[in-house]
């Protein structure tokens, strides 16, 4: 089935309530305040279907009077079009301004107009309140058909009906795709289920027996039960109502605005990036909306309209998310767009220099942001709802994380600079200089083979090659007279890497004690122990060396190391 929804707007008393009634059979007048003071208050929910279509139209009833705009933007929230509600004898109110203006910030560019009480009032009043409304959208930038209405004598509702449909079937989007994102408008309880989350699925699908997170307390839950409408039914859509049975879960714990979500599929912040249609007062207290969630925070100006928000608790925001934001004293301020759900970079020195990505391109943007660290398709997802099937441009894919060429360049030239200073580097001192990460270092690395070279642990620039392997020569030939302690061969410590090199290639060896000889040397020795038998004593080896007797000892130790020669008692004998 597909869905949308539709959010009344209009002045208190113009009739939103009682004309949903008479289109659906349904009063969403639920609280008994409401019905006492004979006009809406909350959030109120019918549904409209349309078999033929497969559709169903989620109607949500918006509390008209100015002292509930935050229950009216909680109602607008989820909603892809606007039933504006005027009644003729009144025409355009400030309530109406007001909640036209909300949805606009909300992204709502197509609805219906139901001019309503037409049954109670003159037909020439009916026309001045046409044309006053003809005005109003154009002023507004809107275009919504105009149907006239009584909801108590049933005039005009079929011609509403099909309004609704039309309008419902072009602005119908397949967001199915995206992740599971419910926001959440009320919780209770229900004798024998437990609690039940209630709200709109405005992305993705859930189903019955599905793993979610409510967030921002972060809390997992199964999903036990699911209902649209008071109908048990295996799997909801997006934009649909729903009820979830979450037994797992204290309803006490669930405030309005919360979010129901897919795990590893959302990131959570109290920092955003935000361009707003029209400027916010800087470092004041406002009150942002996101989706349903009410939360207070303060504007940072970055440049032009763009801010930086900081918020006082986390939100669940992605790209491309509208935002309203409203003053203290809760009078409407602006609507806003969601260019970053949650930066890693807050200088502002960075997204000025960068806004043009930011604005336009945004996986360049992060590419940039992360610099270094590659970014993940998951974290891309999270921020975006959307997946990155493939990357186009100066992208360079790390199995599921991406890189710009522009920072392979960049790394290419600072480890040629590094490595320029000595010619030779252990590759992993150089990519802890660097601080990138093991995949990325070897793709630079593999990207500079005609500068560089691997040999074992270490990296050779090969301009210095030749210069590199004359000092192992230099090293090699002072050892041929015999062990040196190798504190004692380190004129400096850069030295250091051209004796691990060496050992590395095997020209030279290391005893336990830090002494350090040549193969060739070492060979020699083992010929003049030969020539001691099958088997010797250390004190015998001692004097056929010239050697002290701890050093003697050092080489002998060697020896065994390399299963050259065993120790038995007070001897050493060749192994065979």
């Amino acid at each position: 089935m597909k869905f949308v929804s539709f959010a009344t707007a209009g002045h208190v008393d113009h009739g939103k309530t009682a004309l949903i009634k008479s289109l659906t059979g349904i009063d969403t007048d639920r609280l008994p305040e409401e019905k006492e003071r004979g006009m809406s208050i909350d959030v109120g929910f019918a549904f409209l279907d349309f078999p033929e279509d497969n559709l169903r139209v989620e109607l949500l009833d918006v509390p008209g009077h100015e002292r509930f705009i935050k229950n009216a933007i909680v109602g607008i929230a989820p909603a892809q079009a606007l039933l504006l509600v005027v009644d003729p004898s009144e025409g355009i109110m400030p309530q109406t301004t007001d909640h036209v203006r909300v949805a606009k910030a909300l992204g709502i560019k197509r609805g219906v107009v139901a001019v309503t009480k037409i049954d109670v009032v003159e037909k020439e009043l009916i026309e001045v309140a046409r044309q006053e409304i003809e005005d109003f959208l154009e002023e507004e930038g809107l275009n919504f058909p105009i149907v006239e209405v009584s909801a108590k004598e049933g005039w005009g509702l079929g011609d509403l009906k099909n309004a609704i449909r039309n309008t419902a079937l072009e602005v119908y989007e397949n967001r199915t795709q995206r992740p599971l994102r419910i926001f959440l408008d009320s919780a209770f309880v229900v004798k024998g289920y437990g609690t039940v989350l209630r709200g709109s699925c405005v992305e993705g699908k859930v189903r019955e027996g599905q793993n979610v997170v409510v967030e921002p307390v972060g809390k997992p839950v199964k999903v036990r039960k699911i209902q649209n409408h008071g109908r048990f039914v295996e799997e909801v859509r997006a934009v649909g109502r729903v009820a979830l049975n979450v037994p797992q879960l204290e309803a006490k714990e669930v405030k309005r605005g919360f979010w129901v979500l897919e795990e590893n599929t959302y990131i959570k912040s109290k920092v955003l990036i935000l361009e707003a249609d029209r400027e916010i007062p800087v470092g004041k207290p406002a009150f942002f909306f996101f989706g349903m969630r009410e939360v207070e925070g303060k504007a940072k100006k970055v440049e032009g309209r763009v801010y930086l928000i900081y918020l006082e608790e986390d939100v669940v925001s992605r790209r491309g998310d509208r935002v309203v934001a409203l003053n203290s004293q809760g009078r409407f301020l602006s609507g806003g767009t969601v260019l970053h759900p949650a930066p890693k970079v807050k200088k502002k020195a960075f997204i000025r220099s960068n806004l043009s990505y930011l604005k336009e391109n945004f996986l360049d943007y992060l590419l940039k942001e992360h610099f270094k660290k590659p970014l993940s398709k998951t974290l891309y997802l999270k921020l975006t709802g959307n997946k990155l099937e493939e990357a186009k441009g100066n992208v360079i894919m790390l199995g599921e994380r991406l890189i710009s060429e522009e920072v392979i360049d960049s790394l290419q030239k600072e480890m040629e600079g590094i490595l320029k200073e000595v010619g030779i580097l252990e590759a992993e001192t150089l990519r802890s200089l660097v601080n990138v990460d093991e995949d990325l270092f070897s793709l630079v690395v593999e990207s500079m083979h005609n500068l560089v070279r691997r040999e074992g642990p270490f990296l050779i620039l090969k301009t210095q090659e030749k210069r590199i392997n004359a000092r192992v020569r230099d090293l090699v030939e002072r050892l041929r007279r015999g062990p040196i302690r190798e504190e004692d061969l380190l004129e400096d410590k850069k030295d250091k890497i051209f004796i691990d090199l060496a050992l590395q290639r095997g020209e030279i060896y290391r005893t336990l004690g830090g002494f350090l000889l040549s193969r060739a040397w070492f060979e020699g020795a083992l010929k003049k122990l030969r020539s001691l038998g099958e088997t010797f004593e250390t004190s015998k080896a001692k004097e056929v060396l010239g050697l002290s007797r701890k050093v003697t000892v050092e080489v002998l130790e060697l020896a065994d190391r390399m299963g050259i020669t065993v120790r038995e008692g007070g001897v050493r004998r060749w192994r065979a």
